[in-house]
């Protein structure tokens, strides 16, 4: 992508200011957070059409999935935001899993603030975080027929690259 380096030192800048902020402790923890994600986490971006009501809906989704309970409470503690829920066992899986999920701005908030210390997903975090700035001016939804509005290609164009991007971490 041509500009990505501007673009990367946009948001470690922007992340910067924030850690300037924070206390060590709070340095600590979303460093915890920032290897939780980039080891367990999902960074997506969802598109639904509405045939009913006719209208795009794209979404920003940062989850987190595994079997043990206190580790997604204290993720959840940490980023202040988002909701668990509980997966109940199914098929091969024998445990009851859980998951923590947060959306739209703050799943941003939260990728903002552990961006220094990512390293598999940072590429991903910087293109959601990219999202969450192009929403922030168009929104998440638009009324209309789907794909019609140009400035919305720039969410499928973000949207196919974070897809790409999991096929390939899947298949190597």
């Amino acid at each position: 992508m041509e500009g990505t380096d501007k673009i990367i030192s946009r948001y470690e800048k922007q992340a910067q200011a924030y850690w300037d902020f924070m206390t060590q402790k709070e340095r600590e923890e979303h460093a915890w957070l920032a290897g939780i994600i980039d080891g367990e986490g999902c960074i997506s971006i969802s598109h639904y059409w509405h045939k009913i009501k006719q209208y795009d809906k794209y979404d920003l989704k940062l989850l987190i999935s595994m079997t043990h309970k206190a580790t997604i409470q204290r993720v959840k503690s940490i980023a202040g935001v988002g909701v668990i829920y509980p997966i109940p066992p199914s098929g091969k899986k024998k445990r009851m899993q859980y998951r923590w999920v947060a959306y739209g701005h703050q799943a941003a908030s939260v990728l903002r603030l552990c961006l220094p210390f990512m390293t598999t997903k940072k590429e991903e975090a910087i293109l959601a975080l990219e999202f969450s700035e192009q929403a922030k001016i168009y929104g998440y939804t638009r009324k209309g027929k789907p794909k019609s509005d140009i400035k919305y290609k720039r969410f499928e164009a973000i949207r196919d690259v974070l897809h790409s991007s999991k096929q390939e971490t899947e298949l190597g």
